[in-house]
């Protein structure tokens, strides 16, 4: 009686307070405030919660809650090891604590399952957001089977389940996701931030933007820049990011004598100084999902030369919004393609309007807004 009149109770309370926590833990603060913004734009929450595991960029109407596990704390991986203990626990407390309508975990491990685990234990509304592409399900873990298979048990009992575009839903049907329950939900795009900006000059001719690790292609990065180099001794690129591959990149560049043509920035604040200055961004990655960095590169009027991965070509139209590349390792198709634009301006031209014009009917706030509106009618009604 008592476990029957806490649930009736819960029920009534929720549909009241419509509490939201969305949980995306280290994912970067431009994406994170691209997932939120149109969660606010529908005037449905009366509180928002990010989880996340440092403070994010101020968000009026954002509560965020973090986890971050004290530096001081040695080894690095004892200090993993109690942040994948403490977010679960956290989350639940939480959970309990204020009783959200919605919990919305982004990317499946371990974001998507602690909040489907938070979900069930206080019977709340359970999304999980894929966001980065196939290998975020195939992953690249040691036996590959079982952590598959684990991933779409999840995805299979979520209540609902957002993707970036057709590549991930088409996998998720045929491997037994109800297709009535995927929604393609990919955030927006702020483009009073990242605009096209007639007080920029176009002084830097590529740039590559994404954590310095191997399968988002840095060093084919710079094996580009170097091919394109005999054509433009001068040609300006830019590396914004970090990671593990940074001394190993930096070595490269001093090693093929491209110290006077790539600078490497490391993370940057305001990535859009950067792009309303770039001609082209390019992404040389074996995977991917839709590229937020993409997209807010396009509003800028900075025009992708990218592989064919992913979900990338949601937004990157070959020959119409971008250029796109068959082969993530085919250095000299990139350095072909980007030749060519750098030498084409009535071509660059065109892209760059029809690809501002798509991020800005497609991806702005209000129309992500709708489809989270959509998603919360069939979720809750």
């Amino acid at each position: 009686m008592f476990i029957n009149q806490y649930l009736y109770n819960r029920k009534t309370n929720i549909y009241k307070k419509k509490v939201i926590f969305i949980v995306v833990g280290r994912l970067n603060a431009s994406l994170t405030t691209s997932k939120v913004l149109p969660i606010i734009a529908t005037n449905l929450f009366s509180s928002i919660y990010v989880f996340r595991e440092r403070a994010g960029d101020p968000i009026k109407g954002v509560t965020y809650i973090t986890s971050n596990i004290p530096r001081f704390i040695k080894p690095a991986f004892l200090r993993r090891i109690l942040q994948r203990i403490y977010e679960p626990i956290q989350l639940i407390y939480y959970s309990f604590k204020y009783k959200p309508i919605i919990i919305n975990g982004y990317q499946i491990f371990p974001k998507g399952i602690n909040s489907y685990i938070a979900a069930r234990l206080t019977n709340t509304k359970c999304i999980i957001s894929s966001i980065g592409g196939l290998p975020e399900i195939e992953t690249y873990y040691q036996h590959k089977f079982l952590w598959r298979n684990l991933f779409l048990f999840f995805f299979r009992h979520a209540d609902i389940v957002t993707t970036k575009g057709k590549t991930v839903t088409n996998y998720l049907i045929e491997h037994g996701v109800s297709s009535n329950k995927i929604f393609t939900y990919n955030g927006a795009i702020n483009t009073d931030r990242f605009n096209i900006s007639y007080n920029f000059k176009r002084d830097i001719d590529l740039i590559f933007v994404g954590s310095l690790i191997k399968h988002k292609g840095p060093d084919i990065f710079v094996q580009i820049v170097k091919r394109v180099q005999k054509t433009f001794p001068n040609v300006i690129a830019k590396i914004l990011g970090a990671g593990e591959l940074e001394t190993h990149i930096r070595n490269m560049i001093k090693v093929l004598n491209l110290s006077l043509n790539i600078e490497m920035l490391g993370y940057v604040k305001y990535p859009e100084n950067y792009y309303k200055r770039a001609t082209i961004i390019v992404m040389p990655t074996k995977s991917e999902g839709l590229s937020t960095a993409m997209l807010e590169a396009m509003a800028c009027g900075c025009i992708p030369v990218v592989s064919d991965i992913g979900c990338l070509t949601e937004a990157a139209i070959n020959n119409y919004t971008a250029i796109v590349i068959d082969d993530y390792q085919d250095v000299e198709s990139f350095s072909y393609h980007i030749i060519e634009l750098l030498n084409n301006e009535l071509k660059r031209y065109s892209l760059v309007n029809n690809a501002a014009n798509l991020v800005s009917n497609k991806y702005n706030i209000n129309t992500q807004s709708a489809i989270y509106k959509m998603i919360y009618d069939i979720l809750i009604h």
